[in-house]
């Protein structure tokens, strides 16, 4: 794979676990099961690919472009590295996303239902409009992320959300009462944290 070209190839028999796929092209492809734990797939493009139940287990994909990639049911990102990627309307449904760093990704409508991000470094991350439902955002940092419009029903307990915008966010069922700092966060004024 020279030409570091994934689109339409099949993947059965090859082996990623550190693999260099820097720039890689993987649009469209089935990388469901794979796993690319260690690998460095920085600015790699990533587009409307299947990695459902991948291994992507302290991966390097900063500056990647996962638009519209199917991550979800179970894909480990577990201390991935995913600062500056673009993850925009991406599906990572169940994915276990504990300790990766999302800093100033754009997450932006992602559907992130049920996914486990404790501790993740979410700092200036662009979630507006994602799906946090049943999420586990514990220890998370979540400082000058854009939380615009998110439907919040999720355990915040110790986060950080100083500065954090919840601009017409639905926070009725959220707990924001347990994170640690709420400093200078934009919080709709409607919010009854009881």
């Amino acid at each position: 794979m020279d030409d570091k070209d994934g689109e339409d190839e099949d993947f059965d028999d090859i082996r990623l676990r550190n693999a260099d796929l820097r720039g890689a092209r993987l649009m469209d492809a089935d990388l469901s099961g794979r796993s690319f734990f260690l690998s460095d797939m920085s600015d790699a493009t990533v587009v409307r690919a299947d990695l459902s139940d991948a291994d992507l287990r302290r991966a390097d994909l900063t500056e990647a472009n996962l638009v519209a990639a199917d991550q979800g049911f179970i894909t480990d990102l577990t201390d991935a590295d995913l600062t500056d990627a673009t993850l925009s309307d991406a599906t990572l449904r169940f994915a276990d996303a504990t300790d990766a760093a999302f800093r100033r990704s754009d997450l932006s409508g992602a559907n992130l239902h049920g996914t486990e991000l404790k501790n993740a470094d979410l700092r200036g991350a662009d979630m507006s409009g994602a799906n946090l439902y049943g999420s586990d955002l514990s220890g998370a940092d979540l400082t000058e992320a854009d939380l615009t419009g998110v439907v919040l029903v999720a355990t915040l307990e110790g986060a950080d959300l100083t500065g954090a915008d919840f601009t017409d966010a639905e926070l009725k069922q959220a707990n924001l009462g347990n994170a640690d700092d709420l400093s200078g966060a934009e919080i709709p004024s409607e919010y009854d944290p009881r």
